[in-house]
């Protein structure tokens, strides 16, 4: 039953937009964006995958100790939560990251950056796929067109002939796919534990699931500053700011707002790409960053829509 004061009360209570979250997914866009040109200048003197054990590294460093600082219990935690804290790490970290930098490796920065915007859409899709979200004809239109101006990248040259794909290209595309299953799974798991205890037990078990393949690291010493530059960037920006500013925005921040904001991020590599690297957008590029942002305009246009809700 309602009461006056109730009446009165509800309009103030409405919550104020959590700026926070929005500055820290910003900032998650602009350190994805040019981690494509800093890998690429970075792979000039490291394989892939010592690239990757350094992210790893630091990465786990630093959350664990900023989880045990701010968090005075231990980091135990139930058994079936760690089984898939184990799951999230193989899929948002160890194999994430090794997909996409091989990609970088063998395909160009400018592709790479392109083509992260497949998340959004590739994430709705897997949100449908585990009833997390009911389909919705606007947002599987949006889908559609992402994916048609993706395919024009892929699989057409610059004089309209039609080529095979790239094998740079299928590790993105694979890498896009992973990160999507991540997203969809880390979020119940964040409203339980934090982002910093989340981030530190992927980190920290992405570590002890890379150590059977460390023989594959080979550092090359001394690095030239250009290298140790791009190292030093890629660890603090495109790796430790990136992947908390997201846990964090992804606590408070519905996937439709998310998806708005890594619009941004093709535009701003391909930027960062031909201004360092030199690589230019032709016709097809630029299509895509077209097709790709309305697409996400459209998975991410209206409220989301569970099918299940908490009653």
């Amino acid at each position: 039953m309602r009461t006056g004061s109730e009446s009165v009360v509800s309009p103030v209570t409405r919550p104020a937009p959590n700026l926070r979250a929005h500055g820290a997914l910003l900032l998650v866009q602009l350190c994805f964006a040019a981690f494509p040109t800093l890998g690429k200048v970075a792979l000039r003197e490291l394989t892939p995958f010592t690239l990757v054990a350094f992210r790893v590294a630091t990465a786990a460093g630093v959350f664990i100790l900023l989880s045990m600082r701010q968090r005075r219990e231990r980091l135990r935690l139930p058994p079936g939560l760690v089984r898939e804290l184990f799951v999230l790490s193989l899929l948002g970290v160890t194999i994430n990251q090794l997909l996409f930098v091989q990609g970088l490796h063998s395909s160009s920065a400018l592709k790479g950056g392109l083509l992260v915007a497949l998340i959004p859409p590739f994430t709705y899709l897997v949100a449908i796929k585990s009833r997390a979200e009911a389909p919705s004809s606007i947002r599987l239109l949006g889908v559609t067109l992402a994916f048609l101006g993706t395919a024009l990248l892929l699989v057409v040259d610059d004089a309209g002939n039609f080529v095979s794909f790239h094998q740079g290209d299928l590790y993105y595309l694979g890498n896009a796919l992973v990160y999507a299953i991540y997203l969809v799974r880390v979020r119940s798991v964040l409203a339980r534990i934090g982002s910093l205890r989340v981030l530190a037990w992927i980190f920290g078990l992405a570590g002890l699931t890379l150590l059977p393949l460390a023989p594959l690291a080979e550092l090359r010493l001394p690095l030239t500053p250009p290298g140790w530059w791009a190292l030093a960037l890629i660890l603090v920006f495109p790796t430790v700011i990136a992947y908390w500013g997201n846990a964090y925005a992804l606590k408070s921040l519905p996937s439709s707002v998310i998806g708005v904001y890594v619009a941004l991020q093709p535009g701003i590599a391909t930027l960062i790409a031909a201004l360092a690297l030199g690589e230019k957008a032709g016709w097809r590029e630029l299509l895509m960053v077209v097709c790709v942002a309305l697409g996400l305009l459209l998975v991410s246009r209206g409220r989301e829509n569970p099918r299940r809700r908490a009653t």
